[in-house]
């Protein structure tokens, strides 16, 4: 556990050793994965760090963060913005031929049978996001030094861990080229690193500090305590929280099953039952996840503009929703705060 000294340290040990040196970390998340280059030049001095851009076909220049989804599409493997765009059409068919928010299945016995080889676990679909971002970032190019840092929950356990690792080394030649990071500890450092004054004038010996790291399909709630010794305050981490299911993942089903699922056969004069789980789950479900999300995060826009006020958005135009060969429609849903 480093002390809240640990970057100008590392800088003058960087300073001192005159040599060019590079190493990245990885956020693999649940809904979005991204990765960045921490590199000194002893020339230039200081350390400069870089998010990777994730570019692609339709994108904005600089964007970082990449889905976390894979789809197969013949022989073809598509993953990211590419694979991300198949969601919801008829074509793609979740665990076998289309692979999202895999995290919270990884280390766990839970297979994707209808999937071919190379894509029959959550450890595979890592492995090829962890593989398809290392390309884009060009490692062995940009000279970086072991270990790869990847940032992982909280409260993920041994197993879950142990597959995470396990995806990594399919890419690199020996486990000692990669690490683990728990996430409430790398916000932590983020923030000491971007308001180091900030975090000094407000940690003392024996003080406690709550991180609630809220992501797209995970919630970490982890508590740091502060000990000083010998004049150095360090800290440690005391206690997390469990609730590795909770996440924006997880909103945006709930926004389907508990308020586009019932708008789609209200509208349609259907009753709840006339559609079974397995079909809400496997055909309604895929379709409605973009249009959960898209609402969703349109209604949280409005609502800080606002400040916090009771609204409601809508998403314009008629959506089509398929159940079997019939064809529902959706026409301008609405979601509001109450």
């Amino acid at each position: 556990m480093a002390d809240l000294d640990f970057l100008a340290s590392l800088e003058k040990s960087l300073r001192r050793g005159k040599r060019r040196l590079a190493a990245a970390g990885m956020d693999l998340g649940t809904t979005k994965s991204c990765m960045a280059i921490a590199s000194h030049d002893p020339d230039g001095g200081g350390l400069r760090c870089e998010n990777i851009a994730c570019d692609g076909d339709g994108l904005p220049p600089g964007v970082i963060a990449m889905p976390s989804v894979v789809a197969i599409d013949g022989e073809r493997t598509l993953i990211g913005h590419e694979a991300r765009r198949r969601c919801g059409m008829r074509v793609a068919i979740p665990e076998k031929n289309l692979f999202r928010e895999t995290k919270n299945e990884i280390g766990l016995r839970y297979t994707y049978m209808r999937a071919p080889e190379g894509f029959r676990n959550a450890t595979d679909i890592a492995s090829h996001l962890i593989g398809h971002l290392g390309n884009i970032a060009k490692l062995r190019e940009r000279g970086c030094s072991p270990p790869l840092v990847i940032t992982v929950p909280a409260s993920f356990h041994a197993a879950q861990r142990r597959a995470t690792l396990e995806a990594a080394w399919r890419h690199l030649s020996s486990p000692d080229r990669v690490a683990l990071l728990d996430e409430p500890y790398a916000a932590f450092l983020d923030l000491l690193h971007r308001r180091p004054g900030d975090v000094r004038e407000r940690t003392q010996s024996g003080c406690n500090w709550l991180v609630f790291d809220f992501g797209g399909g995970t919630c970490d709630v982890a508590i740091f305590t502060f000990h000083k010794s010998d004049g150095v305050v360090t800290p440690r981490l005391l206690a997390t929280s469990r609730y590795h299911r909770i996440g924006g993942g997880d909103i945006d089903r709930a926004l389907v099953h508990q308020h586009l699922i019932p708008l789609l056969l209200r509208t349609h004069k259907r009753e709840s039952w006339s559609v079974s789980w397995r079909d809400k789950r496997r055909q309604l479900e895929p379709q409605l996840l973009p249009l959960a999300e898209r609402l969703k995060i349109a209604l949280c826009e409005r609502e800080a503009a606002i400040g916090g006020a009771q609204t409601e958005v809508a998403a314009a135009g008629e959506f089509e929703i398929r159940l079997g060969e019939e064809s529902l429609w959706l026409e301008n849903p609405t979601l509001d705060s109450k």
